[in-house]
């Protein structure tokens, strides 16, 4: 699957605190925050 390259605007605080919780869970911060679109759009797999 082909991925488009964007970018957001975030509060800094929880910017800091992702950046952390990835490093520590080993997973890219783009997978993290798909994971998360996924799950609320309620999404399987596109």
């Amino acid at each position: 699957m082909s991925r488009k390259t964007t970018s957001i605007k975030i509060n800094e605080g929880i910017w800091k605190k992702v950046k952390i919780h990835c490093i520590t869970e080993e997973m890219e911060i783009s997978d993290y925050l798909e994971s998360l679109i996924k799950k609320d759009l309620e999404i399987s797999d596109v």
